[in-house]
This record gives C-alpha cells, structure tokens and sequence, in this order.
C-alpha cells in the first residue's frame, strides 16, 4: 500500500473520534437518517483506520488512537442533549386515563 494511505488511516484513526462524538451529539439533537447514515460512516471508517494500525503495528498512533477512543467514551457516557438537569424518577404511580367521549 502507499505511504499516503498509512498516513490517512492513521490521521483518521485520531481525528476520528472526535469527529464521530461531533456527530453523535448532531444526530441525539436532530435526528435524521442523514445524520445516522453518517454515523455509521464514521464509525465504519474509524475501525477500519484502527484497524490498519494494528495490521501495521504502529505503536504511538496506536496509543493516540487508544486515548481517543477513551474521550470518545467518557464523552458518550457523558452526554445529555439537554442542558437542564434529568427529572426524578417517577415516585408515584400514574394517574389513571380518563375514559374517551363517544
């Protein structure tokens, strides 16, 4: 393979997932199949950049893929699309439903 593809994979495999949590907070906020189909792009492509690195055994890209990889988590895991703060749980039971009107 060329030397500009090894490059490519491994500039993708960093930027990767920050362009992927980029995405996830567009798709969580307007969701659309658009936004999920690119997505899912990036996550294909992201894994296969990572996997070229680990084909290619570059250690320090491999290391720097790693580490954005565990943002990319720790943003996920983070996340909330709205800025106010998450309702309590439900105490109570529901009240019931009004009959219909015929």
């Amino acid at each position: 393979m060329s030397r500009r593809l090894w490059i490519a994979a491994g500039a993708f495999a960093l930027i990767g997932p920050a362009l992927l949590a980029l995405a996830v907070a567009f798709a969580v906020a307007r969701p659309s199949w658009p936004a999920a189909g690119l997505v899912v792009v990036l996550v294909l492509a992201t894994l296969g950049a990572d996997a070229l690195l680990v084909f290619r055994r570059h250690k320090r890209l491999g290391a720097g893929a790693v580490v954005m990889h565990l943002g990319l988590g720790l943003f996920l895991s983070t996340f909330c699309s709205s800025p106010l703060p998450r309702p309590p749980a439900l105490a109570e039971r529901c009240p019931p439903r009004r009959p219909r009107r015929a």
